[in-house]
């Protein structure tokens, strides 16, 4: 969803001070999903991330929590 997406472009601006687009962020939330959660064993992953085509807006919104 739109908000999933949002919510992951924020956390990536915030956490590794990187803007990504929102195609780009499917690849760090699917990353977030597959952990494994609490008491899993350490997993190396890797999320390729680009920013090209970030609309200044749509990162504001997300940024505000919308």
């Amino acid at each position: 969803p739109e908000a999933d997406l949002l919510a992951g472009m924020a956390r990536v601006a915030r956490e590794a001070r990187l803007v990504a687009e929102p195609s780009a962020v499917v690849s760090v939330l699917a990353a977030i999903a597959g952990s494994g959660g609490a008491g899993a064993p350490p997993v190396r992953r890797v999320a390729i991330l680009s920013g090209g085509n970030v609309d200044h807006l749509l990162l504001a919104r997300a940024l505000a929590g919308a």
